[in-house]
């Protein structure tokens, strides 16, 4: 049903580490929501080794795991708990395949599609809270990145920051986007677009990495920056001028030439 781009998936965390790097953090906090078994927890400890990554998974099963992989590590927090709009226990949609489960239910085309049926579920109720709530919480007063891979509901988890957002509170926001239709009520790429630039955000570059057989953009990650990050990060290099397309060179040799 889909092909994958691991290279252009790669790329995205490749340019957070570069757009950090510029800002020289030494002491990086990141927010993951969606941890399920960690896999972005190994991506952010290897490109920013003594960063501290506070871990958010509903997923019961996919807890476990996610526990005991990085739960007694240093500079690491995980909880069982969704991010949402709200606080309180709300319904959650645990897919054959883990990955794929989500605060909403898939659309039955996929149920019916899928060969593996990957996308057959089990409903349960699981907890929820706002990042603000968990923010004040945890005492974050600041967060570098902001990790979202929640299959659908990335506005919900935005609209639960809605006070770190105003206040600029949060640098980076690192979030995937569906852009063909997978779970009944997910956000629109366009919503997502259009909800952080209320609050100044901007989006900073695009990496599709999930495409259907037929060639339709699935999924893509988006990296969106706060208005003054952006401003900060502008003013590290002079402005270029755009050269003729003649003189225009296409074939990048690594990923720094597209930055």
């Amino acid at each position: 049903m889909s092909y994958h781009n691991q290279i252009m998936e790669d790329a995205g965390f490749e340019k957070q580490k570069w757009l950090i790097n510029l800002l020289q953090r030494e002491n990086v906090t990141v927010v993951d929501v969606g941890g399920h078994v960690g896999e972005s927890i190994e991506e952010y400890r290897t490109l920013f080794p003594d960063c501290r990554v506070y871990s958010f998974e509903p997923h019961p099963e996919s807890f476990i795991t996610l526990e005991q992989r990085w739960g007694r590590l240093n500079g690491v927090h995980v909880e069982r708990l969704a991010l949402g709009a709200k606080s309180g226990a709300v319904s959650f949609y645990a897919t054959r395949c883990s990955s794929a489960s989500s605060l909403l239910p898939p659309e039955g085309f996929l149920q019916e599609r899928s060969a593996k049926r990957n996308y057959d579920y089990l409903k349960m109720e699981v907890p929820m809270d706002t990042l603000d709530h968990v923010a004040a919480r945890l005492s974050l007063s600041g967060i570098d990145i902001l990790k979202m891979d929640v299959q659908g509901s990335e506005l919900q988890v935005l609209q639960g920051a809605a006070g770190l957002l105003r206040a600029s509170q949060i640098d980076l926001i690192f979030s995937e986007a569906l852009f063909a239709e997978t779970y009944a009520g997910q956000s629109d790429f366009n919503e997502i677009w259009s909800y952080l630039k209320n609050y100044g955000y901007v989006l900073w570059d695009l990496f599709p990495f999930v495409h259907t057989t037929l060639g339709r953009l699935w999924t893509a990650n988006a990296i969106f920056l706060s208005a003054p990050i952006a401003a900060q990060i502008d003013r590290c290099h002079p402005p270029v001028s755009p050269r003729p397309a003649d003189q225009m060179e296409y074939g990048a040799k690594n990923l720094a030439d597209h930055f």
